[in-house]
């Protein structure tokens, strides 16, 4: 997400403190007699909020509650979220056919907060106003110094400093295809200034004009808000069943768990643009501001199946844990900045050196909270937020691990490990199709069509603070089709990971057991295939097609790589070619493979080859 981070999560076992429950939907209960053996329905009207209703027959022992179809408003913000469930365990709501629209963005949606064994099934939500904007160029200054853009009629206004900041991020759509254009960079601009009604100009930091990027009058703009609520949060749960839900508008995310003991299930969930908005003719060009879906800090991953994710200006899934700044070591562990309820004992600790290559790992058997800490010195590493300050917490693990100021440390225990991402479909949306970050996963039978950056990506990121390299992990039958186009990332599918500056692939060979097979990857103008960094991959019966009928974009490449291959290997050790082919490849293409000299492994002769019948 364009800010990324995770709740911590609870003590295995426990649970949150119950809070007040506030919701702005209200309810006249018609209970069906029939059905008195844990089951009522209820109807909305004015005379009590949603959300405690629903708890008050769930305290009396029903355990499904089924919501009256029809399009209701939600008006009050809440305390927290306004329909906020905490510390339920075995509960149904049944909200198929009905229609919840959030009044209130900054307030979210829904909230479930320590709970156990509850499913939501059949709910479409929209929040109203759009917690995003957009418009159309009509003017950009002869140097590049700004454009013009009017805001389409029904759409929030730039200078709304409840819902834009001062530098809002931007992206330049296609008006044709009312997807990211391609060549174009994310845009922030400098200033802002109102010229009129619905009408403004940006101020770019650089020239950003037709010489710079394929940008021209008449070309649509949307701009990210800068709202941190979801429509639906997932905190410290665990068994939790997400199903047959819409989401057509978001204030960050569609759905984000974080924290808990986790193995939720979120199976048939659409996210996708809605209807226009009141008194707007064109129609939203985003579903969310942020990632469809993301997993931070969860002890048992998700399951994601069936799901439909389309139009975000973020990732569609992601799923990680956290990186910790070793802010000092002695004899008695490491003091951990930023970490508070981070490691409990049993918890598998990695420590990383500062070019972030895995050094120890051991298991966690106390930690201490430090009151008073004084960090020895400010760190070198270039990170986005500060990871340097408190809480501190000292953790001893057994072994002992010796490490240093500005190492880093993950909770393996922590990264949402046994997850299964299975038959999606993921379209036309900005950065990465998957961004996975954790152990023991299933990649299976979904089609990445369309993502800006690339379209399975696996890698730590530790200046984003997120953890960790992928161990265990299995990519099959897959299409991967026209990604990677946008940014300057690499890879419709890449495994990898690189150094604080992004000048190498760091020599870690920290991924490890993967295996990516039977996938069609399908008109990528770049590299396909992106491995580094990795000990123990098998790739086998792939096929690449259409790759480099295009030129790669020129962006800026201090990797060494070399863009015109479609399969690039560098610094990992037993990589296994076997049967993969590449089917009608385009005039750009250089090689078909290309390994550096860091690189040990077999079949990178006979493992790939062009097909004989294009």
């Amino acid at each position: 997400m364009g800010a990324k981070g995770g709740a911590p999560g609870i003590r295995p076992g426990g649970t949150s403190v119950g809070v007040r429950i506030l919701s702005s939907l209200s309810v006249a209960v018609a209970v069906c007699w029939a059905c008195a053996a844990g089951s009522v329905r209820v109807r909305p009207s004015p005379d009590r909020p949603l959300a405690a209703e629903i708890l008050r027959h769930w305290r009396e022992g029903t355990r499904r509650v089924a919501i009256e179809p029809g399009t209701y408003s939600i008006v009050q913000p809440g305390e927290e979220a306004p329909l906020t469930f905490r510390d339920v365990a075995g509960l149904e709501i049944d909200a198929r056919g009905v229609t919840l629209i959030f009044r209130d963005p900054p307030s979210g949606g829904f909230l479930f907060e320590g709970c156990r064994d509850v499913v939501l099934r059949g709910v479409t939500i929209r929040f109203e106003p759009l917690p995003f904007t957009q418009g159309q160029l009509v003017a950009i200054a002869a140097d590049g110094s700004w454009y013009e853009l009017v805001i389409d009629e029904g759409y929030l206004e730039l200078d709304d400093s409840r819902y834009f900041s001062e530098r809002p991020v931007s992206y330049v759509m296609d008006p044709r295809t009312r997807c990211w254009k391609e060549g174009m960079l994310d845009l922030s601009p400098t200033r802002v200034e109102k010229l009129g009604p619905r009408r403004f100009r940006l101020h770019w930091p650089r020239p950003s004009g037709p010489d710079v990027y394929p940008v021209t009058v008449g070309d649509r703009m949307a701009f990210r808000g800068k709202l941190r609520r979801h429509a639906i949060s997932v905190r410290n749960c665990a068994n939790m069943l997400f199903e047959d839900i819409t989401i057509h508008s978001a204030p960050f995310a569609g759905i984000v768990e974080a924290g808990g003991e986790g193995g939720n299930v979120y199976r048939h969930i659409s996210v996708r643009p809605g209807p226009p908005p009141a008194g707007a003719i064109e129609p939203p060009l985003f579903s969310t501001v942020a990632d469809a879906f993301h997993s931070a800090n969860v002890r048992r991953g998700p399951r994601v199946e069936e799901c439909h994710f389309e139009a975000m200006p973020d990732d569609a899934v992601a799923i990680h844990g956290t990186y910790y700044l070793v802010a000092a070591a002695d004899t008695r562990g490491l003091i951990l900045a930023r970490a508070r309820d981070a490691f409990y004992p049993g918890d598998r600790l990695r420590l990383f050196d500062i070019f972030n290559v895995p050094v120890g790992e051991a298991v966690v058997v106390a930690n201490e909270p430090l009151a008073e800490f004084a960090l020895p010195a400010k760190t070198a590493r270039s990170t986005i937020g500060d990871i340097s300050g408190g809480p501190y917490v000292r953790v001893r693990t057994e072994p002992a691990l010796s490490g240093k100021f500005d190492f880093m440390a993950s909770n393996v225990s922590r990264l949402g490990s046994g997850y299964v991402v299975r038959n999606n479909v993921i379209r036309n949306h900005r950065a990465r199709g998957m961004l996975l970050k954790a152990e023991d996963g299933l990649v299976e039978g979904n089609l990445v069509e369309g993502s800006t950056i690339g379209g399975i990506v696996l890698t730590p990121e530790f200046w984003w603070a997120e953890a960790c390299y992928s161990r265990n992990v299995v990519v099959r039958n897959n299409t991967v089709r026209r990604v990677a186009y946008y940014s300057h990332d690499n890879g419709a599918i890449m495994l990898a990971a690189w150094d604080r500056d992004r000048s190498r692939a760091i020599p870690s060979r920290a991924h490890r057991n993967i295996v990516i097979e039977n996938n069609t990857i399908e008109d990528i103008n770049g590299v396909n295939l992106m491995i580094t960094s990795a000990e123990g991959v098998v790739v086998r019966n792939n096929r690449f097609v259409r790759p480099h009928h295009r030129p790669p974009f020129n962006w800026p490449n201090r990797w060494g790589l070399n863009r015109r291959a479609v399969v690039w290997l560098s610094e990992c050790d037993n990589v296994s070619l076997e049967g993969n082919q590449v089917v009608a490849p385009g005039p750009y293409t250089q090689v078909l493979l290309e390994a550096t000299a860091t690189v040990r492994g077999r079949g990178f002769e006979s493992g790939i080859k062009q097909a004989v019948d294009n």
